[in-house]
């Protein structure tokens, strides 16, 4: 039977300046373009910046006239790049067989390494901890069981 787990980061970019400056933890955050240059558009928000109805792919002046006071990042691909693979690292360390499907989100084959790191939920419960504790971003862990 195989198992893959996929793991996806929760609110990636917002997350990010979240774990950069904790002062913005609790906050609205909201990273988008510049509408001078027509990419206005929001890329990630917080869960705070959320609540409010903000979502991805909202232009920033809608996202501005539904929470004024949220705070507003231009994106910084460079840093996202570089939290993404330090969270492909810690995944890795799970099994070999890790395939990144976008930069914030990864599948992984827990197929042989069951009897090293315990159940299918186990393993989920430790990569969310360590990409937690080691890096400072939520990620939600999809479990799927395919096989006979």
């Amino acid at each position: 039977m195989d198992n893959i787990l996929l793991v996806d980061m929760n609110s990636f970019y917002a997350s990010v300046h979240q774990a950069l400056d904790p002062s913005l933890r609790g906050k609205p955050v909201v990273v988008c373009g510049d509408p001078r240059k027509r990419h206005g558009i929001v890329l990630a928000a917080s869960y705070e910046a959320k609540k409010h109805g903000i979502n991805t792919a909202m232009p920033k002046w809608e996202a501005l006239s539904l929470l004024p006071e949220a705070i507003f990042i231009r994106p910084d691909y460079k840093r996202y790049l570089d939290f993404s693979t330090r969270i492909i690292n810690i995944i890795r360390d799970f099994s070999p067989l890790v395939e990144p499907f976008s930069i914030d989100e990864a599948y992984i084959d827990i197929s042989g390494t069951k009897n090293i790191f315990g159940s299918n939920i186990e393993i989920a419960r430790q990569i969310k901890k360590r990409i937690w504790e080691e890096v400072g971003v939520l990620c939600s862990v999809g479990i799927g069981v395919f096989g006979k």
